[in-house]
């Protein structure tokens, strides 16, 4: 199934504007150390930003 990634949408985040349920594409994921722990990069088709994971969506890179 294709989606269509919400261009700019990290732009306004970035500018502190409210956006309601961006679709945005996580283009890497990987465990940071020991613990369950990820670092995420996500694109909106135009720029890109990573940060972590909040622990509460561990099962999601868990199920894959």
């Amino acid at each position: 199934m294709a989606y269509q990634l919400t261009t700019g949408a990290i732009a306004r985040m970035m500018r502190k504007e409210d956006i309601a349920n961006p679709t945005l594409q996580a283009i890497h994921v990987k465990q940071v150390g020991s613990q369950e722990r990820y670092r995420v990069i996500l694109s909106d088709g135009e720029l890109f930003m990573q940060g972590m994971l909040a622990s509460q969506l561990n099962e999601y890179v868990v199920d894959g």
